[in-house]
């Protein structure tokens, strides 16, 4: 029983404290609300003319974005694309004239050949690719 008495004194004081503390808010906000108000009025039709003008100014910047990237994109399949295919096929002939001439020294091993006849046989796989 005690310990409900003390907590309705707690509550009670914690309420007087919450309307004390209110009063004192409403009195230091109440003549700062007036100018507030005003420049408020004022200002939102300047607001809703700049949130029209952000949104303009999106569109445009977003279109203008989309068509360089688009540019960029056309570019770059123009002008690195064919690049890339013509390393890859020297690539390839690279690694098959190696493939190549690895099985003519294979062969040629038995055979005692000379620096020239390895070059013929090399010159007629590079021909066969």
């Amino acid at each position: 029983m005690l310990f409900l008495q003390n907590l309705g004194k707690a509550v009670k004081v914690f309420l007087s404290i919450t309307r004390a503390i209110k009063l004192l808010v409403s009195l230091i906000t109440k003549p700062l609300m007036y100018p507030v108000k005003k420049m408020v009025n004022c200002l939102m039709p300047l607001w809703s003319l700049f949130t029209v003008a952000a949104k303009e100014f999106h569109n445009i910047r977003s279109a203008m974005l989309e068509f360089f990237c688009g540019v960029v994109s056309f570019l770059f399949d123009v002008f690195i694309l064919p690049l890339k295919v013509l390393f890859t096929s020297i690539e390839f002939r690279r690694h098959n004239i190696k493939k190549a001439t690895k099985g003519l020294e294979i062969q040629t091993e038995g055979i005692k050949s000379t620096e020239t006849t390895t070059g013929i046989a090399i010159g007629k796989a590079i021909e066969r690719l």
